[in-house]
């Protein structure tokens, strides 16, 4: 405890502590300077390069890809096919003889002589072909694939916006982290610049014989304290930058760095039904449920189309010759109707098809009711932290002004280092609380956007 004639070297000592204080405040400040000088990278930067870099959403685009050429390639099912063939051939085989004389025409009276016709000399035969097949009517099967596919298509489209908006969310949360982690950095710096005030304020005194020599040991041992927390501060927010980092699909070893304010994060009006309501109708994944549905029911219509008739209308023309060229056409049309009397598996896919119809269903359903328990939770995770952010804010207040009342007693002598070292911690861990309420604030914030469905993808990334 101060005797009660050392103010007057106590308040120089103060003085030369606050410019102590200032000196290692402008280190501080040089530091960040320094890291200031890596890569800058803003939120929106992160955001637009997970979604550019991100393994996994270039493997959902390229899935898109596929439905899309997919799609393509079912609804040219009901347009024609033409083929076109070119063939040579050379045979002494009877058959193939006589039919080749035949073909362009050639056959004579001597070429019906017994000897002649199973002792044929080799023939060759050039033939071309064009075709063309065109399926007039199938049960509705053609048109059943077709839905599948589009539908398949749309559906992968909605769940690529909804792996994105995902990754909006996580790369905004790691981003949160990181800045929350920032500054906690800087509150424990400035926490063991106070403990370091207070044990060379001791230190001194100490020396001077006017304290007694526990009160220097218990301001060391709190500046060590300090000295950890820091270092252990310093830690926590290189992992948060690192992970940061793997979030959004960056090189380890790329040196960044970020903002080191709050962003801006969308506030929803809190009436639990509208948002509800919302989500219904803006989740992506629940609109892509609806789609696999829809795919699922053209499934069974098109096992339903395997009992029904198949209607084929199909053209040909072709020419023959002994030699290259094109000496004689002929030409046929045909209308080919098929229909099939038993199929024991026709059954059995009609069955499993209705199954996975209801397969969807229940899996909508599930969906649903977990996307509400969604933005119930993250609504009452947004509540609890305006409710805790508004006391750690007066805490801090208070917390701020008993340390101020605590140091002008202690340098009265009219308490002990203890309460002084005390009011200390209690003011670390106030702006802690608080820094805690703000980040949960915001983060609870970006949860509900994520819950309902609205968290916005950068406009170029969208499809």
């Amino acid at each position: 405890m101060f005797y009660s004639d050392s103010r007057r070297s106590t308040s120089i000592f103060f003085t030369k502590q606050a410019l102590l204080s200032s000196f290692l405040i402008l280190s501080v400040f040089l530091t960040v300077k320094s890291v200031v000088a890596n890569e800058f990278l803003t939120l929106e930067a992160a955001v637009d390069y997970t979604l550019k870099h991100k393994s996994d959403l270039l493997a959902a685009q390229e899935q898109v890809s596929s439905a899309h050429q997919q799609f393509l390639a079912s609804d040219a099912a009901s347009q024609p096919v033409i083929d076109f063939s070119y063939s040579a051939r050379i045979s002494d085989n009877p058959l193939d003889a006589f039919a080749d004389k035949l073909f362009t025409q050639k056959i004579t009276t001597q070429d019906f002589v017994p000897d002649k016709l199973n002792n044929p000399n080799s023939s060759e035969l050039f033939m071309t072909s064009l075709s063309m097949r065109w399926p007039i009517y199938s049960g509705g099967k053609i048109e059943a694939r077709q839905l599948q596919s589009h539908v398949a298509y749309q559906q992968r489209k909605l769940l690529l916006q909804r792996a994105q908006q995902k990754r909006v969310y996580a790369t905004t949360q790691a981003y949160l982290y990181v800045i929350a982690a920032g500054k906690a950095l800087k509150i424990a710096q400035q926490a063991e610049l106070a403990y370091k005030h207070h044990a060379d304020s001791t230190a001194k005194l100490a020396r001077q014989r006017r304290i007694v020599e526990s009160d220097k040991l218990s301001a060391q041992v709190n500046l060590a304290a300090a000295k950890a927390r820091r270092t252990q501060s310093h830690t926590r927010y290189k992992h948060a930058l690192s992970r940061l980092k793997q979030a959004i699909g960056m090189p380890v070893n790329k040196r960044i760095s970020v903002n080191a304010d709050w962003p801006d994060i969308r506030v929803l009006q809190h009436n639990l039904d509208t948002l509800y309501k919302q989500a219904e109708q803006k989740r992506i994944d629940l609109l892509a449920a609806t789609k696999a549905i829809d795919a699922a029911k053209a499934n069974v219509d098109e096992s339903n189309a395997e009992n029904k008739p198949n209607v084929n209308l199909v053209a040909s023309s072709s020419w023959y010759d002994d030699q290259f060229g094109f000496d004689s056409q002929s030409s046929s049309l045909m209308v080919i109707a098929s229909y099939k009397l038993f199929d024991g598996s026709i059954k059995g896919k009609l069955g499993s098809a209705k199954a996975q119809y209801k397969e969807q269903l229940w899996r909508k359903q599930a969906l649903k009711r977990s996307v509400l328990s969604e933005v119930k939770l993250a609504m009452d995770d947004l509540l609890e932290a305006q409710s805790r952010i508004a006391i750690a804010k007066d805490n801090v207040v208070l917390a701020k002004k008993t340390v101020r009342l605590v140091k002008k007693r202690y340098g009265q002598g009219r308490t002990i280092l203890l309460d002084l070292l005390q009011s200390e911690r209690m003011y670390t861990e106030t702006r802690l609380e608080k820094l805690t309420s703000e980040f949960n604030l915001r983060a609870s914030r970006l949860a509900l956007l994520n819950a309902v469905g609205v968290l916005d993808i950068p406009k170029d990334q969208s499809l």
